[in-house]
């Protein structure tokens, strides 16, 4: 936080001011005479001294009246921001958090808050994502001073991410890049009628089947592309009411992607049920990625086996 105090010197002039004055007196007395006078109305037969004229004091100008000094005020500058920075560390682990940091300047001669929308893009190698629909930040600024806002603690738990941020719709971007392994991540498991096309797998999922007709196990998941290649082992076994296995398949699916990063797939097996005993069974399917990066976790589904009807 940035604080600036100003201090004003105020300079005061004093004035001195300074009197004369004479050091001779005239005396006054009159002088008593002898020889009787013509009566005038300047005396009295007595030789009372001619009184001697007073003069009148001159009359000053009255002092001009000095005009009031007019207050001035002064309005201070609004608040004016600038955006010093959005930060985060440029490296996390999968699964740790971070925060993000938006640091904004109020330049202006009051206090403000500052508004802005922080728009968030998360992209996987080739696979760049639209710009989801942005939050807003709000942070109040004192003026002259730097204030910093802190998000909550962010996390991804998957690897092999990069996320974009932005400040604006036309802000630079600050990016984190989240590490970490990128094993095969298996998102549904289904009993399916049929797969031919992406989207079976989920689309046309099944509870149940009939003894003696075919059943199609399908899976969807995420698979890490790196340099272009697509290459995993797929393997997928089937338990029967006791625990015990009945059948599985293994299938290796090597081939050239059109983009690198996180990609969605399907895949599919089909098993016969000739001789099978009715009642619950589960499928379980397990990925391993053959470019080094790890094996899945297992994935499941239970269904049922039911005898055909007599109809």
């Amino acid at each position: 936080m940035d604080r600036r105090a100003y201090l004003t010197a105020v300079a005061a002039t004093i004035g001195m001011a300074g009197c004369s004055g004479g050091d001779d007196e005239t005396d006054s007395s009159p002088t008593a005479t002898t020889t009787p006078a013509p009566a005038s109305p300047t005396s009295t037969e007595e030789g009372t001294p001619t009184p001697t004229p007073t003069a009148t004091p001159t009359e000053t100008d009255t002092p001009t009246e000095t005009d009031t000094p007019t207050e001035t005020t002064t309005t201070a500058s609004p608040a004016e921001f600038e955006v010093v920075g959005l930060s985060l560390p440029g490296q996390v682990a999968a699964g740790e958090s971070y925060r993000i940091e938006i640091t904004i300047r109020n330049a202006g001669g009051q206090d403000g808050t500052w508004q802005g929308d922080l728009y968030v893009r998360p992209r996987s190698g080739d696979r760049v994502r639209e710009w989801e629909t942005p939050s807003t930040v709000q942070v109040f600024v004192p003026a002259g001073e730097t204030q910093t806002w802190e998000s909550e603690p962010v996390s991804l738990d998957q690897a092999g991410y990069t996320i974009d941020y932005r400040l604006g719709e036309s802000g630079p971007i600050t990016s984190i890049e989240v590490t970490g392994n990128t094993a095969p991540i298996i998102q549904d498991v289904n009993l399916v009628s049929e797969w031919e096309n992406y989207g079976d797998a989920v689309e046309k999922a099944l509870s149940s089947a009939t003894i003696g007709e075919p059943i199609t196990i399908a899976w969807r998941y995420q698979y890490y592309v790196e340099n272009s290649t697509h290459h995993v082992f797929e393997q997928c076994r089937v338990f029967g009411p006791d625990g015990n296995r009945v059948t599985m398949d293994q299938y290796e699916d090597n081939q050239i992607a059109s983009k690198n990063g996180w990609g969605v797939f399907e895949h599919g097996m089909t098993f016969t049920t000739t001789n099978a005993d009715p009642g619950e069974y589960t499928a379980e399917v397990l990925l391993r990625d053959e470019t080094g990066d790890g094996t899945s976790e297992a994935a499941t589904v239970t269904f049922t086996l039911e005898e055909p009807s007599n109809s």
